[in-house]
């Protein structure tokens, strides 16, 4: 029998290669296709929010060894995605602005 504290690291292990798949994912669909210059900005927009919840997910959900590290790399992936997502929503406001 394996002790609790060898199964909470290989699931932490297994969280953190799923999340790293799923974004991996997201920017496979982004970069397939022929899509316009606005769905791929908000594809990256959708890999960086993705990215953000599975790893605020990842970070909160496990204690212990490690979950510093992970609370910070939330937060700089917090803070990434909400300049990208404000720069994004400047420039299809910019874009409003001088459709007229």
């Amino acid at each position: 029998m394996q002790s609790p504290e060898l199964n909470q690291q290989k699931n932490r292990q297994l969280s953190l290669a799923l999340i790293v798949l799923n974004v991996i994912l997201v920017l496979c669909l982004e970069l397939t296709g022929k899509l316009s210059e606005d769905e791929s900005a908000l594809n990256l927009l959708l890999a960086g929010i993705s990215a953000t919840v599975l790893l605020g997910v990842f970070a909160f959900g496990y204690k212990g060894r490690g979950g510093r590290l992970g609370k910070w790399l939330f937060v700089i992936v917090l803070l990434l995605t909400l300049g990208y997502g404000a720069l994004i929503w400047y420039a299809f406001q910019l874009g409003k602005a001088f459709q007229h």
